[in-house]
């Protein structure tokens, strides 16, 4: 045991390192930094006139993007597919968005979800979906146009601006 203890306090040490060159990095680091960031306000940096209306330009934007389109989710609506004008050859059963102007109309359209199906099935019932030379196929522009007037002719309003037929199957 007496030699273990001697052997292990003959250990050289390590030699001390000198802090010169991390001090001289960090130094050269802030230099370097602060020279860039100098440059760039002092050179690149736009006036600050420029910027403000830069500012203001991209809080209208975001204002635009603020006023989104509203819908009113109108499911299952069914409507013949007419033949010959007279004969009833199938249904389409049709999932319709309805665009409105904000969410004062959204709110008042869909208090009258029950009269606005109604005037869809008024609307479309003697005309159907197809038009008359391709009656195998659904006319998408046409039928949602029928609709919007519909809607609108019925409730006496002008608050639906458009539809769109966002899923139709024949049955």
């Amino acid at each position: 045991m007496a030699e273990e203890n001697e052997d292990s306090q003959e250990l050289p040490e390590a030699p001390k390192r000198s802090k010169l060159p991390m001090i001289l990095a960090l130094v050269g680091g802030l230099v370097v930094g602060g020279g860039g960031a100098a440059g760039y306000f002092l050179i690149l940096a736009p006036e600050p006139e420029v910027a403000a209306k830069e500012d203001d330009a991209a809080k209208e934007e975001v204002n635009l993007a603020e006023l989104k389109p509203h819908f009113v989710l109108v499911d299952r609506v069914s409507a013949p597919m007419i033949a010959d004008g007279q004969h009833v050859i199938g249904h389409v059963s049709m999932y319709v968005r309805l665009q409105v102007k904000d969410a004062d109309d959204q709110d008042w359209v869909r208090d009258r979800l029950p009269m606005v199906r109604h005037a869809i099935n008024i609307g479309l019932a003697k005309v159907g979906v197809n038009p008359p030379e391709t009656p195998n196929r659904i006319d998408y522009e046409g039928t949602a146009t029928r609709i919007t007037e519909a809607i609108n002719d019925y409730l006496q309003t002008d608050k639906v601006l458009g539809a769109l037929i966002t899923e139709a199957v024949r049955l």
